[in-house]
């Protein structure tokens, strides 16, 4: 767990020493395109892996978490066929909106970025099962270097284009999935070698909560995440997705990684006490404390001098990012704080209420977002709806998770769900 800390530490900080010369090399308008293209490969991740990632996690056995791991890539697979087949559609068809058009060539490239990015996703689960830190953390600091590094170079070498911000992107990425596959290519084959495997139709029976449930939930959340600047992209101009968007590679960007990793960690360590037939509670609210506590001094810093370090780092021609950044404090903080209730509903099979949550939260931020656009305000409005809504939602968040764990009726529940997994399986292999 130290190593993935440091790994990680070190990307954020790749990232943030990168992002200011990055910002004096480029413009906020070709910045906030090529955020575009990187938001339509983040919001298609759930559909490509219909969340068999978080499966493979939790899985029992590494016989039953293999089979998990060739559903995620046969679905990253189709779903990169369909997005392609998508983006044709729209191509003849004349439909594409004006940031997409932008892009130029660099449009057809999405599913390949989406392949390499969901490859990525399982494969990075399969090493956090397997306890391979270290391995995560160096293809951590491998996207990061590749993506500040291309971009860099790229915009000193060639000029400050479109083609630097998205090539650097797609290396950062290619670098990160060969570390991954480095990484635990042994493990795979030791366990791709073991016998009496579940067909695939065995391993999507005992799974299919996660693609009927997991997946919808995902999708929202990812909706949740990246609304601002599919908002911003087709109802305002590319200018200030690229405002929106730089605010997010300080400050947003740089936790989600850290977001991403509490929550795995807090699957393994909750599925372990719920196999185990012990009560997850204490450790869930163990964590919340010591989130909050490491979190809420920088976070109110952030807050009240957010601005003028933006206007420091970036320069004059970003100086109208760093209200953005100062709004956006606030719902990460307690995106933060309220990371293991995802935990909770995934390892406690509770994802009908995640799903319920994400719904609610979804159609709130639209609304709100649409209103504010239809109302004339300027997108700085639109982005305090946005965060208003996610800060309500992550305090519903983890109140309805700690009332799954204080539940009398919790183990009985998933005693029933491991028993109906294991008919399952037994009726497909007779």
């Amino acid at each position: 767990m130290r190593t993935l800390t440091l790994g990680q530490a070190a990307a954020v900080a790749i990232t943030l020493a990168g992002t200011p010369i990055i910002a004096r090399i480029y413009d906020p308008s070709e910045f906030g395109i090529a955020a575009f293209f990187v938001t339509v490969v983040t919001f298609s991740m759930p559909f490509a892996t219909l969340t068999f990632d978080n499966g493979i996690m939790i899985s029992k056995e590494d016989r039953a978490a293999v089979g998990v791991f060739r559903l995620g890539l046969l679905s990253v697979v189709g779903t990169a066929l369909f997005l392609l087949l998508v983006l044709l559609v729209l191509v003849f068809g004349g439909w594409l909106p004006p940031i997409l058009l932008a892009l130029g060539g660099w449009l057809y490239l999405l599913p390949v970025a989406l392949v390499v990015a969901g490859f990525s996703r399982m494969l990075e689960s399969w090493s956090f099962r397997k306890r391979r830190h270290g391995g995560i953390a160096v293809a951590s600091v491998c996207a990061a270097a590749g993506t500040t590094g291309g971009r860099v170079g790229y915009g000193l070498v060639f000029g400050p284009t479109l083609a630097g911000l998205v090539s650097g992107y797609l290396f950062g990425a290619f670098a990160r999935m060969l570390f991954l596959f480095n990484t635990g290519r042994s493990g795979l084959r030791q366990a791709l070698a073991l016998p009496d495997q579940a067909p695939i139709r065995v391993s999507l029976a005992n799974h299919r909560d996660f693609a009927l449930l997991g997946t919808p939930t995902a999708v929202l959340a990812s909706l949740a995440r990246n609304l601002p600047v599919f908002m911003l992209g087709l109802l305002y101009a590319p200018e200030i997705v690229g405002l929106f968007a730089i605010s997010r590679a300080l400050i947003q960007r740089p936790t989600e990684a850290l977001l991403t990793n509490i929550r795995r960690l807090s699957i393994l360590r909750i599925g372990n006490l719920v196999n185990s037939g012990e009560s997850p509670l204490r450790s869930f609210q163990r964590t919340i404390t010591f989130l909050f506590a490491i979190g809420v001094v920088p976070a109110a810093v952030t807050f009240l001098y957010g601005g003028e370090l933006v206007a420091w780092l970036l320069g004059d021609k970003w100086v109208e990012a760093g209200p953005y950044v100062e709004l956006l404090v606030p719902m990460i903080f307690l995106s933060l704080v309220s990371a293991p209730s995802v935990a909770v509903y995934i390892a406690c099979r509770q994802q009908r209420i995640q799903l319920q949550n994400q719904i609610a939260g979804t159609i709130a931020r639209i609304i709100a977002f649409l209103g504010i656009w239809a109302a004339g305000l300027e997108a700085y409005w639109a982005v305090v709806g946005y965060v208003s809504v996610g800060v309500v939602m992550s305090l519903i968040a983890t109140y309805r998770a700690a009332k799954v764990l204080r539940d009398p009726e919790l183990g009985t529940r998933l005693a029933a769900v491991q028993a109906g997994v294991r008919v399952i399986g037994s009726e497909a292999s007779e």
